[in-house]
């Protein structure tokens, strides 16, 4: 399947920034791509269409149930189809990714964290978190630090009885309230850099046994 096989009501993510790397916001295809553009469902967020300036850059990501294609992109157009609000975006050729190491599935992972990437984070100074997603390419976690887009991080995962090492790059982190009452705490999403191939894999099989272990329950009977 390539990327000629994405229609209305494929995933879709929008991702504002000149580099790809400001906030995500996730929507629907309205219309089959063409050939250098895509129509998208103008993203909501915190029940307000979000706005994107005309000629702003952004870069998209459409989701098939196996592969990712991505491009980078300009605003071009807001614009009403069948009374949907949408956002009609110029684009460069899409790239297929495959998905295998940014599917994600959700956790609640007590991690440690340190801007202190230089050193060995098991004699740097810490910072606990908790993780509440991951995938092979990056996680969202919680902590009570607000960090900036593009700071750096180390991270150690205990997946299992195993502690994973990886670096991260801040993406974007907000005040997220409902996890700690009375506390302030900021949920950040961080994608991996410069991670080996086995320690990816680490995360890859965490993932998919978590995958395997809720597709599990939901087909195993309850009584009522």
């Amino acid at each position: 399947m390539g990327i000629s096989n994405c229609g209305p009501g494929n995933k879709a993510s929008v991702i504002a920034g000149c580099d790809g790397r400001g906030k995500k916001y996730s929507t629907y295809l309205k219309e089959k791509p063409q050939q250098n553009s895509v129509t998208v469902i103008s993203p909501v967020c915190d029940g307000t269409h979000v706005s994107i300036p005309p000629s702003s850059a952004c870069a998209v990501e459409i989701y098939t149930a196996f592969e990712m294609f991505a491009a980078k992109g300009i605003s071009c157009q807001s614009l009403f189809i069948d009374g949907v609000s949408c956002l009609r975006i110029e684009t460069d050729d899409f790239k297929r990714i495959q998905r295998r190491q940014f599917f994600r599935v959700n956790v609640n992972l007590d991690i440690q964290i340190s801007e202190e990437i230089e050193k060995d984070i098991r004699t740097a100074e810490i910072r606990s978190a908790t993780a509440l997603d991951i995938s092979g390419g990056g996680m969202r976690f919680i902590s009570d630090k607000r960090f900036n887009p593009g700071d750096k991080i180390i991270c150690r995962i205990t997946l299992g009885s195993t502690d994973t090492f990886v670096l991260a790059r801040i993406i974007s982190s907000e005040e997220a309230g409902g996890f700690k009452k009375g506390a302030v705490v900021y949920a950040s999403r961080a994608e991996f850099f410069g991670i080996d191939r086995t320690q990816q894999e680490k995360i890859i099989k965490f993932v998919f046994s978590k995958q395997r272990e809720s597709l599990s329950k939901q087909k195993t009977p309850t009584c009522i």
